[in-house]
C-alpha cells in the first residue's frame, strides 16, 4: 500500500491483502490515534511509489487493477479527492518507492537503475542509482534521502546495500553506495 504524511496526519491507501489475496482501493487516514476512511483511489493500486503529507501526497506506478497491470498512472491526494496527474515517463515497476513531497520529489525502483523527479506537475528524468533497486525502503527529501534494501532486478537478489542522495536531482547528485 501507500503512505505518506506524519504520525498525527498520515495517509496509507491502496495495496492487498493476502487471505484472501485480493486487492485494496481504499483510503484511510490516521489522527495520530485513530483511523478514518478517506474517499476511495480511482481503482485498486499496489506496490505503488508514494510521497507527501496529507493534504499534498502522491503516488505512481506499481500494478493497477483487478487485472494486476503495470500502471503509469500518477495520483495526488489534497486530503479529500484523487485526481489523475501526468503518466511515468518509463516502463512502470512495482516496488517504486519516493522520497520528498508532492512538488519535489524524487522516485527510484524503476527499471534498472532510473530515477525519476516530479515537480508536482511534470516528471524528468533525474540522476540514476548505482544498483537497481525494487520494493526497498526510501525516505527523505528530494535533495537528502536514501533507498535501502529490497532486491535487485531482474535477478531477485535481495539487497543489503543503502544508497544515499544528496544534491538538487537536477541531472547530477552524488550517490554513495554503503
Amino acid at each position: 500500500m501507500a503512505g505518506f504524511g506524519i504520525q498525527t496526519a498520515a495517509v496509507s491507501a491502496g495495496g492487498m491483502t493476502l487471505n484472501p489475496d485480493s486487492q485494496k482501493n481504499g483510503t484511510e487516514e490516521y489522527d495520530g490515534s485513530s483511523w478514518t476512511s478517506g474517499n476511495n483511489m480511482p481503482t485498486f493500486y499496489r506496490n505503488i511509489g508514494s510521497v507527501g503529507i496529507l493534504t499534498a501526497g502522491v503516488t505512481t506506478a506499481g500494478k493497477k487493477g483487478p487485472s494486476s497491470a503495470d500502471s503509469t498512472d500518477t495520483l495526488e491526494y489534497d486530503g479529500t479527492n484523487w485526481t489523475s496527474g501526468n503518466a511515468i515517463p518509463l516502463s512502470p515497476a512495482p516496488g517504486t518507492r519516493g522520497m520528498g513531497t508532492q512538488t519535489d520529489a524524487i522516485f527510484a525502483g524503476f527499471p534498472s537503475t532510473n530515477v525519476l523527479a516530479y515537480d508536482g506537475t511534470n516528471w524528468s528524468t533525474s540522476a540514476s542509482t548505482s544498483i537497481s533497486h525494487s520494493t526497498g525502503s526510501a525516505g527523505g527529501t528530494a535533495s537528502s534521502g536514501l533507498i535501502a534494501g529490497g532486491y535487485n532486478a531482474p535477478a531477485s537478489a535481495i539487497l543489503n546495500a543503502t544508497e544515499e542522495f544528496t544534491g538538487a536531482f537536477s541531472g547530477t547528485a552524488n550517490i554513495t553506495t554503503s
